[in-house]
């Protein structure tokens, strides 16, 4: 439920951006946030009293608790339409510094992976606003300079 209320938001959000608002309709909004709180209040009240295996709560009695607590961060794409729905270019550059440390054994040492990190977060931002990334833009992202 909470799934298809995201979903429906994300809808709403990019069919206003196409029609040139920079807010959701007061209706629809209003309409989304009920199913919204009405699909954690269900997810919260189906499993509360369920424990696991090792008599801590049930994960999807957390995950309901989850978004009935940060239900502001989690729709703020919503009310902030610069803000996007996922947080996939995140998700993206630590993916990869992820699998090189798990499977390809590389950077043994927390700190090379932080370098990485440094460097690779300097040049994705320097992508994203449309800047050269080539060899002059790694030289200054190893000097330091902004």
């Amino acid at each position: 439920m909470a799934q298809d209320a995201l979903r429906d938001f994300h809808t709403a959000v990019e069919t206003a951006k196409a029609a040139g608002h920079d807010r959701l309709d007061d209706a629809v909004s209003t309409e989304l946030h009920h199913r919204w709180r009405h699909a954690y209040l269900v997810g919260l009240a189906q499993n509360t009293g369920r424990r696991t295996s090792q008599n801590k709560r049930h994960p999807a009695w957390v995950a309901a608790e989850i978004l009935k607590k940060r239900t502001s961060e989690i729709l703020l794409f919503t009310t902030r339409f610069d803000i996007e729905c996922t947080n996939d270019p995140a998700q993206r550059a630590l993916r990869m510094v992820k699998l090189r440390m798990e499977v390809g054994g590389c950077w043994r040492r927390v700190a090379t992976a932080q370098w990485y990190c440094t460097v690779h977060s300097y040049l994705d931002t320097a992508r994203a606003h449309g800047q050269d990334c080539g060899f002059t833009r790694l030289l200054a992202a190893s000097r330091g300079w902004r």
